[in-house]
């Protein structure tokens, strides 16, 4: 049986890591022209080849769209030749090509080989799902010929490659149906707010004309500004949760909890007392610092705060409250209203889910799902305990200050 030579195994040993190291580093890349410059980059440090270069084919419109080198830079996509020579027929065959001498190249050598002083090649295929995305390569300004051990070396380099790749494709397609998204919602929104707008002016005439008007008509009025008031809030609250969604990175300063719970509790007083609630503030006897964005976590909690007095019966206790828990800073907001049954705990911060029982006000069943999804955007959570009859507790776990910075 044939054994390995120490000096062979000490390589592959090298090689493993090195190759363990770059798989690290290219798949946490998801900009994929900085991808491609790292590819090249690592395949030039295993294989001490002068030149390293990558080529993605592009199948619908049948050319080599996007590239890199460590020589030419990104213009090698354009130079490289499109038809007949070593890249297409790699692509077609999905099969390695290895040219010890471009001098008796059987491809024709592409022009900028001798021009970059390369006497030898190698290329292999960076496969996804079994079709060819293109060639990594490379070059020698020297004769010579890829062991099998380079080879493999290679070939585990394109197939790194092509995980990495495949994921900054997925990233890019996300990014562009994001931006589609965003702007078909735009225009929709757009669309039903100036009709919406006419509607809410005629019901605002009609109502200066209340006591001429028949006494079906009358009747009608008070339904027609629920639902009026409801699309104006379901339009807003879309707003809302797309301009949430789409921003990258939202800005952040060191602040209070305990400050901006009081400040909901002052601005929610009189909605509160409009139905007879007590508005209790039971705040940390301590500073509660969160670093986060204070106007959008005031929208949240106002949010919580709302849909506390719009949901608890007259005479009810809504309670806003403040403390430190396992390193955690949390604020709940308390009610005394219905309840939740455990089975839609999940379900009531969904987008469009509403779960109002006859004779409740019905939201637009797009709040609490844009109050989780801005307390995710600060690293937190939100939870609930409910049951039916015994009101609802939402509390807020956000990092503390310490925490937060480091993330």
């Amino acid at each position: 049986m044939r054994t390995e030579d120490p000096k062979e195994e000490k390589v592959s040993q090298v090689h493993h890591k090195e190759l363990l190291k770059i798989s690290l580093a290219i798949n946490a890349e998801l900009d994929l022209k900085d991808l491609l410059d790292m590819i090249v980059r690592s395949t030039r440090e295993l294989t001490g080849c002068e030149d390293a270069s990558i080529v993605l084919w592009c199948p619908q419109e049948a050319y080599f769209k996007i590239g890199a080198s460590t020589n030419i830079g990104s213009t090698v996509s354009h130079r490289v030749r499109q038809s007949g020579g070593a890249s297409r027929w790699v692509v077609e065959h999905g099969q390695p090509v290895i040219v010890s001498d471009t001098r008796q190249d059987p491809f024709v050598a592409n022009p900028m080989i001798p021009e970059s002083g390369i006497l030898a090649y190698t290329g292999v295929p960076i496969k996804q799902r079994g079709k060819v995305r293109g060639v990594l390569y490379a070059l020698y300004q020297q004769v010579h010929k890829a062991s099998s051990k380079e080879l493999w070396v290679m070939e585990q380099a394109a197939a790194i490659a092509a995980v990495a790749i495949h994921n900054a494709d997925l990233v890019d397609s996300l990014r562009d149906l994001n931006a589609f998204k965003s702007s078909m919602m735009q225009t929709m929104v757009h669309d039903l707010r100036n009709p919406l707008t006419a509607l809410m002016g005629v019901f605002d005439i009609l109502q200066l004309e209340s006591g001429k008007l028949t006494p079906e008509l009358e009747k009608w009025l008070p339904a027609i500004r629920r639902q009026t008031s409801r699309m104006e809030g379901l339009i807003t609250g879309i707003l809302n949760y797309e301009k949430m969604s789409s921003v990258e990175e939202i800005e952040r300063n060191k602040f209070d909890l305990n400050v901006l719970a009081r400040d909901t509790a002052s601005y929610m007083e009189d909605m509160a007392a409009q139905k007879s609630h007590g508005l209790i503030i039971d705040l940390s006897s301590q500073s509660v610092w969160v670093y986060g964005n204070k106007i959008i976590l005031r929208e949240a909690i106002d949010n919580l705060v709302t849909n506390a007095i719009k949901y608890t019966p007259r005479g009810g206790r809504i309670t806003i409250r403040t403390r430190m828990e396992d390193n955690d800073c949390v604020l709940e907001v308390e009610d005394t209203g219905p309840g939740i049954a455990p089975e839609n705990h999940e379900k009531i911060f969904q987008q469009f889910v509403r779960l109002g029982t006859d004779g409740q006000e019905v939201g637009t069943g797009l709040g609490l799902s844009l109050v989780k999804l801005i307390i995710e955007r600060h690293a937190g959570t939100i939870t609930i305990e409910s049951s039916p009859g015994e009101g609802a507790v939402f509390s807020l776990h956000l990092p503390p200050f310490e925490k937060a910075i480091v993330r």
